[in-house]
């Protein structure tokens, strides 16, 4: 099965670096920009691609950050985005969501990625229900604890 492209910000690179899960992005051909990279600060996410943005694309790029108030981060990821015709945008940033919606791209976060990786088989039920604990204790994602119990009550109900 051919994996899906997908471009992403920031956000779930780190957390799911975070919980030891950056296997789970395997489903997906992952691009970055280079401003996104040197977030990163020399965490190493294997298989991702960086993708430097045109002078177009960073022209883009400040306009949403004028535009929308968002951080350059999120707004070269979302201008890459664009720029490549890919309309998967990786994000758990609730702003660039929002933009990205507008922008008719399909945001999903960590979250997401985590119940992809499980119902495509990488992550056990077990796997997956002990990395979205870790998410809420172990990354520096914020993410309330109903959103968890939520979340793992929708994984054992799963077939």
């Amino acid at each position: 099965m051919a994996r899906i492209k997908a471009v992403s910000n920031f956000g779930p690179l780190i957390h799911l670096h975070e919980i030891d899960c950056v296997e789970t992005l395997k489903i997906f051909d992952v691009i970055i920009s280079s401003k996104v990279k040197s977030e990163l600060r020399g965490i190493e996410v294997p298989g991702v691609k960086i993708q430097p943005l045109t002078e177009k694309g960073k022209n883009r790029a400040a306009m949403l950050v004028r535009k929308y108030g968002i951080e350059l981060g999120e707004a070269s990821a979302i201008a890459l985005a664009e720029h490549s015709g890919i309309k998967l945008f990786l994000t758990d940033d609730l702003d660039a969501r929002l933009v990205a919606k507008r922008l008719n791209l399909e945001p999903h976060g960590s979250m997401g990625i985590l119940l992809r990786a499980f119902r495509e088989g990488i992550l056990t039920k077990k796997e997956v229900v002990k990395k979205v604990e870790e998410l809420e204790t172990k990354s520096s994602l914020f993410i309330t604890h109903d959103l968890i119990k939520k979340t793992i009550k929708e994984i054992e109900r799963y077939k």
